[in-house]
């Protein structure tokens, strides 16, 4: 039972008290419960909730290379391709063993890691000194961190231009999610049924400017979720859902990337 409280300007308080025992009920569509980030409960943590429908997704999924499971984390943390800890069809194995449908961002940007191999974007060896890197907030001595990958700010407050997006980026392509979707499919074809077009696409100049660095257009997310769109039904067989993108909040859908970079 989930309880919410409400406030009002006379100071009353009035208590809802919202029944969750019954999710499974017929006449409530089953995909309204679910949980963004499911894989954070791992490999060897328990699963305790009652959710009925895990998404696979996030910024790093926005630069996610399923055929060797890894995802550049971007502005997140410092631009660094990484293998991902928890593969996609780990996630899917556990999500499906705990009774969980799935569902799954296709990357729509036109970028992806590249390697498994650990490699970042802002090179302070190729780009020159920046005003963080990996290390900075590390004691001295570390040595799992890299302190050449900077953060992609220069010492002087500017952001790192002129870049090349293929030190550790290469294309994606619409044939690329076809083939993703038809992995995911192929492996749990009644478990799977929504598939969206990426994620915060009005953020990619900022979260992913080491490959994107001018703000997207309405033109160019309604392009990308037409072509990617009709990619992930060709991949299912038109037999599953697609979802637009995900936006940052409410205020995406008012203001693209290109707009909200000029002020």
């Amino acid at each position: 039972v989930a309880l919410l409280l409400f406030a009002t300007s006379n100071a009353a308080t009035f208590t809802a008290q919202v029944d969750l025992s019954n999710i499974t009920n017929p006449e409530v569509s089953k995909w309204i419960f679910g949980m963004n980030m499911y894989q954070d409960y791992g490999l060897n943590n328990e699963y305790t909730g009652n959710y009925t429908l895990g998404r696979l997704g996030g910024n790093s999924q926005t630069r996610f290379n399923f055929t060797t499971n890894s995802a550049n984390s971007g502005n997140d943390y410092y631009f660094i391709n990484n293998p991902s800890d928890f593969t996609w069809q780990q996630f899917y194995q556990q999500a499906n063993g705990n009774g969980l449908a799935f569902w799954t961002e296709i990357p729509a940007m036109g970028w992806v890691s590249s390697s498994a191999t650990k490699g970042w974007s802002f090179s302070q060896q190729k780009y020159g000194q920046q005003k963080s890197d990996e290390c900075t907030n590390q004691p001295d001595g570390t040595t799992w961190c890299a302190k050449d990958a900077g953060n992609g700010v220069w010492v002087n407050g500017s952001n790192v231009v002129g870049n090349d997006p293929t030190d550790c980026s290469i294309r994606t392509s619409p044939s690329q999610a076809t083939a993703f979707v038809q992995a995911v499919r192929k492996l749990y074809p009644n478990t799977s049924p929504i598939f969206s077009v990426d994620n915060e696409p009005t953020l990619w100049s900022g979260t992913h400017r080491d490959v994107h660095p001018i703000g997207s257009t309405y033109d160019e997310i309604v392009n990308a979720t037409l072509i990617y769109g009709k990619a992930i039904k060709d991949g299912c067989n038109n037999d599953c859902l697609v979802a637009g993108y995900s936006p940052w909040g409410w205020c995406g859908y008012f203001e693209d990337g290109f707009d909200h970079d000029a002020g």
